[in-house]
């Protein structure tokens, strides 16, 4: 259908390039590895039914942000920041093209610029993980630990049982020296995960 786009392959694409210690939890596999197809919602010009546009057709913002995924999986990251920027330009509050364009530039080493995006999206859909997710990694990447942090906590907040969410808090508190609320999060990761290795060593060095 052209009215689908790659979403989930952003995850697989940043895999590629954040390999400290405090990205590497992510959703677990399912972050990394499942290409998902996913059907965008409310950045599509069509109503809440699905309706919209006459025969099907797709928008100006859907064939963006098309492009965009389709960029991603070429891996042509700066043709895909284009696309995503041109959604934009047609819709400036669309959630998925801000989320999009912030976790490509994660990719390109650029977190100011994603912190940008991810903030704005996060005052558009407060509730949505992956713009809290890659919010975070975004503070984390400008050595924000205490807006990681509260990131972080927002994100609990929505779902609670990922241990990558509670491995990556409790490095961003081990760098604030707040050892033992970080040994609590390393400890809730290995319950909610107990072959999570990355836990045992945050824990051991904490």
């Amino acid at each position: 259908s052209p009215h689908l786009a790659l979403r989930s392959v952003l995850e697989v694409a940043s895999a590629m390039t954040v390999m400290r210690r405090y990205y590497s939890g992510c959703w677990g596999t399912w972050c990394y590895t499942t290409l998902a197809v996913l059907l965008l919602t409310g950045c599509t010009g069509r109503g809440g039914d699905g309706s919209g546009v006459a025969g099907g057709e797709s928008t100006a913002v859907e064939l963006a942000l098309q492009a965009a995924a389709d960029a991603i999986v070429d891996h042509d990251y700066p043709k895909a920041m284009v696309q995503f920027t041109s959604a934009l330009s047609e819709e400036p509050d669309c959630v998925e093209a801000l989320l999009g364009r912030g976790k490509v530039a994660i990719i390109a080493g650029t977190p100011k610029a994603a912190l940008e995006d991810l903030s704005r999206a996060a005052v558009l859909d407060a509730d949505n993980s992956d713009v809290l997710w890659f919010k975070a990694r975004a503070h984390e990447a400008l050595g924000e630990w205490s807006e990681a942090v509260t990131t972080y906590d927002a994100l609990a907040a929505v779902v609670d049982d990922r241990p990558g969410l509670y491995v990556n808090r409790g490095f961003a508190k081990d760098q604030l020296g707040n050892y033992d609320d970080a040994i609590t999060d390393y400890d809730k990761a290995i319950e909610l995960d107990s072959t999570w290795a990355l836990a045992y060593h945050n824990k051991a060095a904490a």
